[in-house]
């Protein structure tokens, strides 16, 4: 008698430990398949399938973006995604709108990796981004960080009208956050107010953070019209544009295998991404990476033809007309998880003032140094800069921060 009644109270205790035991978010936010993205943007009135793998090489807003990164001391070992080729037919609003599956497909990702590590802290709850951010805080090291993360996500925007000045830029960035607004899959499931309309933005907005699906982002601005020292400058000669088909495909950076610092004004850093792996609820198994054979992609025949005839017009080529400045015709918004920003420890921020360039203790310092080493003009402040600022920075040092997010702004 006494042993049943052991063996039944063992049993009581197993399925109230089952009941309320802790669960990661991994659990209660699966990791993201192709599928479950797809879902994601069914709702949110987008294509299905994403016509083009956003880690190819072989994206003209990576190509063109790439001499940018290697200038940056900070960013020529990230990993980067990028936006669908250019199509001047659409206009800007609808070249944003077909790269938003790629977008949230990287959220997912890297959101994937960050919360694996996280697993053990995060409490079982109903809202799996409940206290988000304390769980995250408390991000402890492991041997996996800095391995298979992706640092951010490249968006090409062309043609000089939408860089022609600061306020034409403030503006162009103002439009792509609308519509990314106007697509995010968290305000079409009705769970949430679209940033750009939110009181923070409206009230205070030094303490507005642009947020897609749910994910805090950091938004950075690159235009041809910042003087090579600046943090935000474009840099290189034109590269070849080279057509988006199945045999480039890649699911790693150009520079994978490097180990340089996170959480500087132009993205993180990581290694590389890892190969695809099988998908499914268990919170053990990685997400897919894009491979081409997950899109659609067009006839080699197609897209050769669509470049050679964009770069005969003028309109695919970087390459400036007679007479022209020679800059880019492209400007790019760079968009940073806070997922990745959390990959890496890179230390609380500290003011300019006390930044030990000597010896730096921290990655955020030595971002810092590495910039005064290489004559950038890094700014540096004796306050925080709210996030809104960080978006859009203005030419020259002491000149007063745009307010690009005001409609009657330019």
């Amino acid at each position: 008698a006494t042993g049943t009644a052991v063996g039944a109270g063992l049993l009581t205790l197993a399925v109230v430990w089952y009941a309320w035991r802790p669960r990661s978010r991994a659990h209660l936010d699966p990791a993201p398949s192709l599928a479950s993205g797809r879902r994601r943007l069914r709702r949110a009135g987008l294509p299905a399938a994403a016509p083009y793998n956003p880690s190819a090489k072989s994206l003209q807003s990576l190509q063109r973006f790439r001499a940018t990164q290697q200038d940056k001391p900070c960013a020529r070992q990230a990993t980067l995604w990028g936006s669908r080729d250019w199509d001047p037919a659409l206009g800007l609003e609808g070249n944003v709108r077909r790269s938003v599956p790629g977008l949230l497909h990287l959220i997912e990702w890297v959101r994937w990796h960050v919360d694996r590590i996280c697993a053990p802290q995060a409490m079982a709850m109903p809202d799996p981004w409940e206290h988000r951010d304390w769980i995250r805080r408390t991000l402890p090291r492991h041997p996996d960080k800095g391995r298979a993360c992706v640092d951010a996500f490249v968006l090409e925007v062309r043609g000089l009208e939408y860089h022609r000045d600061l306020a034409a830029l403030g503006r162009t960035v103002r439009r792509v956050l609308l519509c990314l607004c106007a697509h995010d899959p968290a305000h079409q499931e009705g769970s949430e107010v679209p940033c750009m309309q939110s009181r923070a933005l409206q009230r205070s907005h030094s303490e507005w953070t642009f947020t897609f699906a749910r994910e805090p982002l950091a938004v950075m601005a690159f235009a041809p019209l910042y003087p090579p020292e600046h943090t935000r400058s474009l840099r290189g000669h034109p590269i070849p544009l080279v057509p988006s088909t199945a045999a480039t495909s890649t699911s790693r950076s150009d520079n994978a295998g490097g180990g340089a610092m996170p959480g500087c004004p132009c993205g993180g850093i990581s290694d590389a991404v890892v190969s695809q792996a099988a998908a499914g609820l268990d919170p053990g198994v990685k997400p897919n990476a894009p491979t081409d054979a997950d899109y659609k992609h067009p006839s080699p025949a197609a897209a050769t033809s669509s470049v050679v005839s964009g770069a005969t017009s003028g309109v695919e080529s970087d390459t400036p007309s007679a007479g022209g400045s020679g800059q880019s015709e492209s400007c790019f918004l760079v968009f940073q998880p806070e997922s990745s920003f959390l990959w890496y420890d890179i230390g609380d921020w500290v003011p300019g003032s006390l930044t030990n360039f000597h010896n730096p203790t921290t990655y955020r310092e030595g971002i810092r140094k590495k910039f005064q080493a290489e004559g950038k003009n890094y700014p540096l402040t004796e306050e925080p800069l709210p996030m809104i600022h960080h978006t859009l920075r203005p030419v020259s040092p002491g000149e007063l921060a745009p307010t690009w997010w005001k409609a009657d702004e330019g």
